[in-house]
């Protein structure tokens, strides 16, 4: 087993990227020494983590379950929640945090279950894999364009021309 995953099974609720970040920081020894995330355990290896910050506890949420069945779950995202963390550890609860707690996924990084994702702003259905054979598989559906998504714009005030087609890309805010 490598280093960084060891370590994801140790502390629970945290993604790969912030157990790769104990480790490069030093706060991870093997034997009394530090070691790469990449390295793989042996038998006799004794491992010492040090968080030195206080137990990490991401809150608990619950999300409409609008579908399920024994490979996926198709939720109501609520406005206001990220889908998962940005890449570094992020204590608020996400989508993946949810999905890795009540699922008891694998956890190996912050997107386990994730097939698509939706803004932190935008809410909507959204579906998700318990499992990696329907990961690959619904995410597959997604990358070919198999999948039809509409989405439904709620505006304020009075529009101009009262109803228009948006069809382009919409690209991140910068």
């Amino acid at each position: 087993m490598r280093l960084d995953i060891y370590v994801v099974s140790q502390l629970s609720q945290v993604p790969r990227t912030y157990a790769r970040r104990l480790i490069d920081a030093g706060k991870v020894l093997v034997n009394g020494k530090t070691a790469k995330a990449s390295y793989h355990l042996k038998p006799k290896d004794k491992i010492k983590i040090n968080k030195d910050d206080k137990k990490v506890k991401i809150p608990k949420i619950k999300i409409p379950i609008i579908y399920e069945d024994d490979d996926c779950v198709v939720i109501d995202k609520p406005a206001g929640l990220l889908t998962h963390s940005k890449g570094a550890f992020n204590p608020e609860a996400t989508v993946a945090t949810w999905l890795i707690d009540k699922y008891k996924l694998d956890n190996t990084n912050n997107r386990d279950g994730i097939v698509h994702r939706l803004d932190r702003a935008t809410s909507g259905v959204m579906i998700c894999a318990k499992n990696d054979e329907a990961l690959k598989w619904l995410q597959k559906q997604f990358s070919t364009r198999k999948v039809k998504k509409t989405y439904i714009a709620v505006v304020e005030g009075e529009l101009n021309p009262p109803a228009a087609v948006i069809d382009m890309p919409i690209g991140r805010n910068p």
